[in-house]
C-alpha cells in the first residue's frame, strides 16, 4: 500500500466523495474563532491549507497580542536564568505561532470537562524531547492546539528534502525530487532515535501514551529530536499507521504501537522513505550490522510473528552502544530539565488508564475482524480458483467432445471408400496369365 497515496486528500476525495464533500475547513474556522474569542491572548490570522493528511484537521495562521507577548518573554528569559543547564529554548518576539483544530477521533473516551484539565496539565510538563504546546482548548466538538511555527518543517520535511512545509501533504511526499539520497548521517540518526524513544519511554512513565509516532510528527530543533501533537491520543483520532498493526495481532498493547511505529520512523530516516506494508520483506543492505539488527528486531516479519521486543530490550541494542555514544553526555545537560518534567504530574491518571484499556480492546476487536475478513477472502479466493479449474475440466471436455463429433464422419466415409475399394479389387477379374 503506497501509504502516502492512501492519505492525500485528492485519494480520499475520489474514494469517498460523500464524506469529503462535507466543508471540514469552514467548520474548523467557526470553532477556532468561538475558542479564541475567550482568549484574549491570541490573534486569529490567515488559512493555512491541507498541509496533513487528515482530512479532519486544519492549520491556521496566528499571532501573539503586543502585551501577552512581552510578558511571554520576560517569563521565558525568568526560566532561562532559573536553569542550570546549557539547554535553553529561548523566546522571540518576532516568533510565528502555528493553530491547528482537529475534530475528536473513535477513540475518544473523556468527557470535555475533564479533558480540558488533563490537556493543561499536560501542557504545562517541559521536557526537552517533547514540543512545546503553548495553547490548548478543547470544546464538544474537537480541539484547538498551538504551537510555534517550526520553519524548517518536520523531519519528514527534511528527509523529503521540503523547501516549505506548508506545501500540500501530497505535494510534499509524493515525490522523489529532493529527497535525500542516503538517509541521515549514522549518529544524528542513533542520536534522534533515543531521544524519540527517551519522550515515548517519558510519556508512558506518566501513563500516557503516545500512539502516533510518525516523522512528520517530530521536530528536530537545534540538533534535539522532538514530539508534537501528544495530545492525540487523548482525542482519540486514528494513528497514520494504524492499517499495518491492526493487521498484527501480537501488537495489542499502546507501548507496543509505540515500538511498532518507532521501527517505521528508524527505517524512514535510514532510507528517506516509508514502508509501504506492516514488514520488512527483502533483506536491509547498505548499512551497518548493527542498524540492520536493531530494524529486523523490530519490524521483520519474523519478529512479528514472534513475542513483540520490549523498550529495555531496544534500549540496550548494541547500536545505541555502537553510535549514540555522545547521549550520555548531552542526558546530563539536560537532566535537571528531566527531573522537574518528571516530577510533574499530569492530572487524571486513573481516567487516562481507563482510555489506554477502551483503546486497546477497540484494537483487539479491530484485529480480529480484520483476521476474520483475511480468512473469508482466503476461502473466496480458494473457491475462485477451484470453480476456475472446474471450469477449465468442463471447457476441455466439451472441446473434446466436439473435436470428436466433427471427426467421427470423416473417419467414417474414409471407411466406407476403404471398404467399396476393397470390394472393387475382390470382385475384379484376376490376370491369370
Amino acid at each position: 500500500m503506497n501509504t502516502i497515496l492512501a492519505s492525500s486528500l485528492p485519494t480520499k476525495k475520489f474514494i469517498d466523495p460523500d464524506s469529503i464533500s462535507i466543508p471540514f475547513h469552514d467548520i474548523a474556522h467557526q470553532n477556532v474563532t468561538a475558542l479564541l474569542k475567550n482568549d484574549s491572548a491570541w490573534i486569529l490570522k490567515n488559512s493555512v491549507g491541507p498541509i496533513g493528511w487528515r482530512a479532519r484537521k486544519h492549520f491556521f495562521k496566528v499571532s501573539q497580542k503586543t502585551h501577552t507577548c512581552q510578558k511571554h518573554s520576560q517569563l521565558s528569559k525568568l526560566e532561562s536564568q532559573a536553569s542550570t543547564s546549557s539547554y535553553k529554548e529561548g523566546s522571540n518576539s518576532d516568533t510565528e505561532y502555528l493553530c491547528s483544530w482537529i475534530e475528536f477521533g473513535q477513540d475518544k473516551y473523556v468527557n470535555d470537562k475533564e479533558l480540558n484539565t488533563i490537556l493543561k496539565s499536560l501542557a504545562s510538563i517541559k521536557h526537552p524531547f517533547l514540543y512545546p504546546i503553548e495553547y490548548i482548548q478543547a470544546n464538544e466538538n474537537g480541539c484547538m492546539v498551538i504551537v510555534k511555527y517550526h520553519k524548517k518543517g518536520s523531519l519528514k520535511d527534511l528527509l523529503c528534502g521540503c523547501d516549505n512545509p506548508l506545501n500540500t501533504f501530497s505535494s510534499k511526499y509524493g515525490t522523489t525530487k529532493g529527497r535525500m539520497v542516503n538517509g541521515l548521517p549514522l549518529k544524528d540518526l542513533a542520536m534522534y532515535s533515543r531521544q524519540i524513544l527517551e519522550a515515548i519511554r517519558f510519556l508512558h512513565s506518566k501513563g500516557l501514551p503516545y500512539g502516533h509516532l510518525t516523522t512528520a510528527n517530530i521536530f528536530i530543533d537545534k540538533g534535539i529530536a522532538k514530539l508534537s501533537a501528544i495530545e492525540n491520543f487523548l482525542l482519540g483520532v486514528p494513528s497514520f499507521y494504524r492499517p499495518f498493526f491492526v493487521q498484527n495481532n501480537k501488537i495489542q498493547t499502546m507501548e507496543q504501537v509505540d515500538l511498532f511505529t518507532f521501527g517505521h520512523v528508524v527505517f524512514e530516516m535510514q532510507s528517506t522513505y516509508s514502508l509501504q506494508e506492516p514488514f520488512i520483506r527483502s533483506e536491509i543492505t547498505d548499512c551497518p550490522v548493527a542498524l540492520k539488527s536493531f530494524l529486523e528486531m523490530m519490524i521483520s516479519k519474523e519478529s512479528l510473528k514472534s513475542n513483540f521486543v520490549t523498550m529495555e530490550q531496544i534500549l540496550k541494542h548494541q547500536f545505541f552502544t555502537e553510535f549514540a555514544q555522545s547521549y550520555t553526555k548531552f542526558h546530563a545537560e539536560v537532566e535537571d530539565i528531566i527531573k522537574k518534567a518528571s516530577a510533574a504530574d499530569i492530572h487524571g491518571k486513573d481516567l487516562i488508564a481507563t482510555v489506554v484499556q477502551k483503546t486497546e480492546q477497540r484494537l483487539k476487536d479491530e484485529q480480529k475482524l480484520v483476521k476474520s475478513q483475511k480468512r473469508v477472502v482466503r476461502v473466496q479466493n480458494e473457491m475462485m480458483t477451484s470453480g476456475e479449474e472446474e471450469k477449465k475440466k468442463q471447457i476441455k471436455q466439451k472441446l473434446k467432445s466436439q473435436s470428436s463429433l466433427q471427426n467421427g464422419p470423416i473417419n467414417f466415409k474414409l471407411s466406407l471408400s476403404e471398404s467399396s475399394q476393397e470390394q472393387a479389387e475382390n470382385s475384379s477379374p484376376k490376370d491369370t496369365r
